[in-house]
């Protein structure tokens, strides 16, 4: 901006103090007439480099705001970006938490669902501890019922065998 202002007030300047020579003058000497000619010239001259300075900073503002603007758009959607990428790295934090909160969950499940695998496990195993107990136990009174029948059939037969034996012996006996 300074650098648009300060051409402008030189310009303006030399303007002035060559008006001010002009009136000085008065146009008293020929050569004068001249060199007011030749003023008029150069200030028609600087008329128009004013004019054109003008229109160059004229132009350069307008591009200074057009690059302001873009610059503002510039900084607007890098804003808008920086926000977005804030928000997706917010997002996937979220994510990683509920995953992580997930897993411990599904974790903890497992651990519980293993310890009543093992509790089922165990009590199956007494189960069948306990079958086989009663199994053994089952069978041990079927073989002393066994050992009590084979011995009752010996006994029964070792008490024929001894009743025919005296059987004959009394009968041997009688005459």
């Amino acid at each position: 901006m300074i650098r648009i202002i300060f051409p402008l007030l030189l310009l303006s300047l030399v303007l002035i103090s060559c008006e001010a020579a002009d009136s000085l003058s008065g146009g008293k000497d020929p050569k004068m007439n001249n060199n007011k000619d030749m003023m008029r010239g150069d200030r028609e001259r600087m008329e128009m480099e004013m004019m054109r300075d003008r229109e160059r900073m004229e132009m350069e503002m307008m591009r200074d705001r057009e690059r302001m603007e873009m610059e503002r758009r510039n900084f607007g959607m890098q804003d808008e970006q920086m926000k977005m990428d804030k928000q997706r790295r917010q997002d996937e934090m979220n994510f990683e938490k509920e995953r992580i909160a997930a897993d411990e969950e599904r974790r903890k499940l497992d651990k519980e669902m293993q310890k009543e695998m093992i509790a089922m496990e165990e009590s199956r195993l007494n189960m069948e501890k306990e079958m086989m107990k009663m199994r053994l136990e089952y069978e041990k009174e079927i073989m002393q019922l066994q050992i009590e029948h084979e011995k009752a059939m010996y006994d029964l037969r070792i008490q024929g065998e001894t009743d025919i034996l005296e059987a004959k012996k009394g009968l041997q006996s009688q005459p």
